[in-house]
């Protein structure tokens, strides 16, 4: 059977799972099936769990230290049942997470279980999570935190296809809380309506930080993503919440927009909720141009883009010296008619084959076969 062969068989099994991210029994059966593809041969399967997310560390030592991480996630937003029936279209399988990213991690998982008696591949592991749609904290960022450790760590889940993404844009929620004074609806000068007030606060940070487009969409976005307020239509709201995503550069960061949010609202308590930092790669280094010329090799290309949004590799700044990122070329992720292409797929398979073997054998002092 052909690598593309393999890795489409792979992909269709995985997608038939329905491992949304808040289904964690999806979520393990779709683990075990991964266990299962390991199952008499060498390779030593961790089995790691946090807040109910399930995650697997697949490598030849019982570790979490490498010379080199494959890293990706199997859980899914959510879609409803046809969506994980996958089906063939020319060059295309269509299946909610054939994109993001089922099919780059049947890569992954077909480059390991093809390695199983290289020599090079005795310092690598393969870290597969089931949170990444909801965070990242209690998978990867919960690895982390017990030494998950690489010099370099791969990351298909983000960017262009084919290409290197050397700038993940750093992401951080915030949540705001207002206090009124509660009245009857026919009577609101009794009263002091909370709404209002968080919407004369909403609008101070809105002219604060403006709707941007390209090109201008590389400064600091600001999204009002979940309101609420009042208990009943006929009475004063005495309380009102919202939820903001913001997104930004290496010009500020998460403590710097707290402090101007707070000093923007009137009325409103200003929490930040969660924080996700800025992710620049070092285009510079040498295993960087390696990755990016074999992204070239095979069809993609050696430019860097950057990214609006971002993923796990978020985690592993300032852990791992090198972190590449790139996606097989793909639908946009979380659409309906979701969907991945098979000879993209192949053509990261052999870009990600020549590098690990090229990589380790510089790292390790191994002869290149």
């Amino acid at each position: 059977m052909s690598i593309t062969s393999k890795i489409q068989s792979l992909t269709d099994d995985l997608v038939r799972i329905p491992s949304e991210s808040g289904d964690k029994q999806a979520c393990f059966r779709v683990l075990k099936y991964v266990e299962h593809l390991f199952e008499g041969t060498s390779y030593i399967v961790q089995w790691f769990e946090h807040n109910g997310s399930p995650s697997l560390c697949i490598s030849k030592k019982k570790t979490l230290t490498f010379s080199f991480i494959l890293c990706g996630h199997l859980d899914v937003v959510p879609a409803d049942d046809t969506q994980y029936v996958p089906h063939i279209d020319g060059d295309r399988l269509y299946g909610r997470g054939a994109a993001d990213m089922k099919g780059s991690c049947a890569v992954m998982i077909e480059l390991m279980r093809n390695h199983e008696h290289s020599r090079f591949f005795e310092d690598v592991g393969l870290v597969l999570t089931t949170d990444e749609e909801i965070g990242g904290d209690d998978g990867v960022g919960y690895l982390v935190s017990l030494g998950l450790s690489a010099p370099t760590v791969f990351v298909p889940d983000g960017g262009e296809p084919l290409t290197p993404c050397v700038f993940e844009k750093g992401d951080v929620s915030f949540s705001l809380e207002v206090e009124g004074v509660p009245a009857h609806g026919a009577r609101p000068w009794l009263g002091v309506n909370a709404i209002e007030r968080l919407m004369d606060d909403l609008a101070a940070i809105r002219s604060h930080f403006p709707p941007v487009e390209p090109p201008n969409e590389w400064g600091t976005t600001c999204n009002i993503g979940i309101v609420s307020g009042g208990s009943a239509v006929n009475s004063v709201a005495a309380h009102a919440q919202c939820q903001i995503n913001m997104r930004h550069g290496e010009d500020t960061n998460a403590e710097k927009l707290l402090e101007e949010l707070r000093g923007l609202v009137s009325y409103a308590s200003v929490t930040q909720m969660s924080v996700t930092p800025v992710v620049k790669v070092n285009e510079s280094s040498d295993t960087y141009q390696l990755f990016s010329s074999l992204l070239e090799k095979n069809g993609g290309s050696s430019l860097g883009v950057k990214e609006h949004g971002a993923c796990d590799a978020c985690f592993f700044v300032g852990v791992a010296e090198n972190i590449l990122i790139t996606k097989p070329e793909s639908s946009p992720f979380h659409v309906v008619d979701e969907w991945v292409s098979l000879s993209s797929l192949e053509a990261l398979y052999h870009a990600l084959d020549e590098f690990a073997r090229t990589y380790l054998s510089m790292n390790l002092e191994l002869p290149f076969p």
